[in-house]
């Protein structure tokens, strides 16, 4: 039975007690910004540069794998993967949206992630579990910088 409107899933002060633990288990290193780049003209050259948006988020999270890369289909305003990597990042990271990049910078549980490009697929809605879930798969671009 789903709690009422005006209650809360998690009782105030038990994340301040359950964020350690629950940051214990994120061995990874991430970084998240929205897609699109940021372009920068120069009056004197005539050139105008092109440099991928900053991230947004930097810090540790849980990358897992999770199904086969199975495609993604497009649904309405998000994106459906049935495969790909779960990736959870703190509960008190916001701002992330569907297409948003996530670039795994070192994971001490499996360092072959390191340099892996994801994008979201979708949020799934909060649980009482302290921690930001995201649906990624690879993005077509894998390099990091793309």
């Amino acid at each position: 039975m789903p709690p009422l409107p005006n209650s809360r899933a998690i009782p105030p002060g038990l994340a301040d007690r359950l964020a350690p633990a629950v940051g214990r288990g994120m061995t990874a290193h991430v970084r998240i910004r929205h897609p699109g780049q940021v372009q920068q003209r120069d009056d004197t050259t005539g050139r105008t540069s092109f440099t991928p948006a900053a991230p947004f988020y930097d810090g540790p999270a849980r990358v897992q794998g999770h199904g086969g890369q199975a495609p993604t289909v497009a649904d309405s305003d998000r994106r459906v993967a049935s495969g790909g990597y779960l990736v959870a990042v703190p509960h008190t990271v916001t701002g992330v949206r569907p297409y948003d990049l996530v670039e795994v910078v070192s994971d001490v549980q499996d360092p072959a992630l390191a340099g892996l490009l994801l994008v979201v697929d979708d949020i799934p809605a909060a649980s009482i579990v302290l921690q930001r879930s995201l649906t990624c798969s690879v993005h077509a671009g894998a390099a990091a910088g793309t």
